[in-house]
């Protein structure tokens, strides 16, 4: 708006010679600018196994040398892997479950990454898939899924698949599922309500049994290798339970402590059976137990405890000095038991949610990634 021109004011002398210099200033400025801007920046120092540009969404990365190089699995940008599974007896065939986008599977030979395709339509494209349990030839997968508001349990076979279980409860899902490896009709499974239920006739007849039911969710579940009635279970409030005895009862360690420090984050749990030892990924570190959580032990590791979380681990079958762990987009790996680490980093900047390693061919090491 205009001034009238009854208040309009002659400028001193000084301050127009003022206002000259500080708009001469501000040209040389903007030229300066102008040339900063045409000139090529700098290359940054880029740290061992790094690329000048980072991978910015989700996905599949995979190193064929134990680490040192990473490549993204092509076709699986944009896919947020909740659970890896190898094919039993079949390590070509790695079955990838995901958030939201159903199951997947990669052919880790010619590296073709694809959807799992369902022949009766039950097994929803947009489905979540939080756990894959197999039978003993691995031509039969048990899925814990979560898709129209419900949890439920599909078995899938090469011709065909059929739900055989359904929560009773909305927005309940499965965290967990065991087929018994001394009788594959024998099937438990964990739920988000912490119930455990099994079925003793394959889920046929959708005949399950609640063996028994824990204080909070189960949002994780893992079992011996070589005894059928042990299980570990992670709460949705980080309580530890083991059974040795099929369900039945339980040993509950609701609290984890280490050295006088409480743990209030767990991101991964793994039974180590070349060890004896389940393994925990938190905000800690990286800590074990071998008496069910009664006590618990740290490693010497390049990370100080307590500084950033650990999100994931993997172990391997029958190398008990050897696994591996990730925090934020770096990875370390020990052969000797924890003594000595080797350190990676993937060119992403997202955090690796999951890790698994081949075990016919523990060079090759798949990293799920997450935002």
């Amino acid at each position: 708006m205009e001034l009238p021109q009854e208040h309009r004011k002659k400028l001193p002398v000084s301050v127009k010679i003022f206002l000259a210099i500080a708009g001469i200033g501000l040209i040389v400025a903007s030229v300066t600018l102008v040339v900063l801007m045409s000139q090529p920046r700098q290359k940054e120092e880029v740290k061992q196994g790094q690329t000048d540009e980072k991978t910015e969404t989700d996905g599949i990365f995979v190193s064929h040398d134990g680490g040192v190089e990473w490549s993204a699995v092509s076709g699986s940008e944009g896919i947020m892997p909740t659970v890896f599974e190898f094919k039993r007896g079949d390590t070509s065939k790695l079955y990838v479950g995901t958030e939201g986008q159903g199951l997947w599977v990669l052919d880790t030979g010619s590296q073709l990454f694809e959807r799992v395709q369902d022949p009766d339509g039950i097994l929803d494209s947009q489905a979540s898939i939080y756990d894959i349990a197999q039978n003993g030839t691995g031509d039969t997968l048990y899925l814990a899924v979560f898709q129209k508001g419900r949890g439920r349990v599909i078995r899938l076979v090469e011709t065909g698949s059929r739900e055989i279980y359904t929560t009773s409860l909305e927005r309940y899902g499965i965290f967990g599922l065991a087929v018994d490896f001394t009788d594959e009709k024998h099937i438990v499974l964990a739920g988000g309500d912490g119930g455990f239920f099994e079925t003793r006739d394959g889920g046929t007849n959708k005949a399950w049994g609640v063996i028994s039911r824990l204080r909070e969710g189960i949002v994780r579940l893992e079992t011996s290798p070589t005894a059928p009635n042990t299980f570990w279970a992670l709460g949705n409030e980080r309580g530890i339970y083991s059974t040795v005895s099929g369900g039945l009862s339980w040993i509950a360690q609701p609290e984890i402590e280490i050295n006088g420090n409480g743990i209030s984050e767990v991101n991964d749990m793994r039974y180590h059976g070349a060890r004896g030892s389940l393994m925990l990924a938190t905000d800690y570190g990286l800590i074990e137990t071998y008496n069910n959580g009664e006590s618990w032990q740290d490693f010497q590791t390049p990370i100080p405890a307590r500084s950033v979380p650990i999100q994931a681990i993997a172990i391997h079958p029958r190398l008990s000095e050897a696994f591996w762990m990730a925090s934020n987009n770096q990875i370390f790996e020990t052969e000797d038991g924890g003594i000595t680490w080797k350190h990676f980093i993937l060119p992403v900047s997202q955090k690796i949610k999951l890790l698994i390693v081949n075990p016919t061919d523990p060079q090759t090491i798949y990293a799920g990634l997450t935002q």
